[in-house]
């Protein structure tokens, strides 16, 4: 289904629309009673992770591992916390065995599951 609105309604329920994309808002969105036109992009995103259509545009490491360790790292975890992060969303996307692996080799499914693992490593709440 293309055109009903999904990026741009994932977009404005993390903050991106209006605060980063051009996009107006009349009235309120509010995720866990927090108004997205008030709180800060890093604030939100703790709270709804976005997966892209295209995988590629949120792959940033040089392997596996690396890459799902990008969002928690940002956020300032301590390694403990990392490594158990990357681990769980690892396993949970059927990547376990893949920390190693250079993110250019995956295939097209295997970096769509790789986008989702770095993103349940931030521990959003919605995604």
């Amino acid at each position: 289904m293309t055109g009903a609105g999904k990026t741009t309604f994932m977009r404005t329920l993390n903050g991106l629309i209006p605060q980063f994309f051009e996009g107006k808002i009349s009235g309120k969105v509010l995720v866990q009673d927090l108004d997205t036109q008030v709180y800060r992009i890093q604030s939100l995103v703790r709270r709804v992770g976005f997966v892209f259509d295209d995988p590629e545009t949120q792959i940033f490491g040089i392997n596996v591992k690396e890459d799902v360790a990008f969002g928690p790292c940002n956020f300032g975890l301590p390694k403990e916390e990392v490594f158990a992060r990357i681990k769980k969303s690892l396993n949970l996307v059927g990547l376990e065995d893949y920390e190693e692996r250079a993110t250019e080799n995956l295939s097209g499914g295997e970096k769509q599951r790789l986008a989702i693992a770095g993103v349940l490593a931030m521990g959003s709440e919605i995604l």
